[in-house]
């Protein structure tokens, strides 16, 4: 692959509820492959492969995405909230809705259902943890899979016994660059 090709990848409109696609460059394979720092091009390639997985096992409405390509970048967050909020609002209620962002909150969603005390959704906790400072892409990645397959909806039992400091292993993480390939590698044929 040249520096000037791209792969371009379209998401099944019902995984967003609109048309998304991206083009991969040969830099984000790269990146990937020599297991490097990646950003949030190569989460949206892998919530593709874990709509892919869901669709194949009759599960996809029970998880609901939000690009992560389209929460905008805001200072004070209020931006990224809104959209957040918009997203939340349009997935299914009962779902269990992947936002790969880092946020402190999410009161606008709640005050937008007219309910700014209670929350009517759950953050789950209790997942593995990163041990280096490339590896946060592949540990978001790891987390959305191992809640993707999960067949017991009753997420939190299943994260509430993760131990303190216990981290994701270069074993786990090559799981999900695997998996990531296999999908890049299913648009070339």
């Amino acid at each position: 692959m040249t520096e000037e090709e791209t792969i371009p990848i379209e998401f099944d409109e019902a995984m967003f509820g609109r048309n998304v696609s991206t083009s991969l460059l040969r830099e984000d394979i790269m990146r990937c492959m020599e297991m490097r720092e990646i950003g949030s091009r190569q989460i949206l390639v892998y919530m593709g492969y874990l709509y892919k997985y869901l669709k194949e096992t009759n599960r996809a409405e029970y998880v609901s995405f939000v690009d992560p390509n389209k929460i905008p970048a805001a200072q004070d967050g209020s931006t990224s909230s809104q959209h957040i909020a918009n997203q939340l609002k349009a997935s299914n209620g009962d779902s269990i809705c992947l936002i790969p962002y880092n946020t402190g909150g999410v009161r606008t969603y709640l005050c937008m259902r007219g309910n700014p005390k209670r929350p009517t959704f759950k953050q789950l906790t209790g997942n593995l943890k990163q041990q280096g400072c490339v590896e946060c892409g592949y540990c978001v990645m790891r987390y959305m899979k191992e809640i993707v397959e999960c067949e017991d909806l009753q997420l939190e039992r299943k994260f509430a016994g993760c131990v303190k400091n216990q981290y994701y292993t270069q074993t786990q993480y090559d799981d999900v660059r695997i998996e990531w390939s296999e999908f890049v590698y299913s648009y070339l044929k």
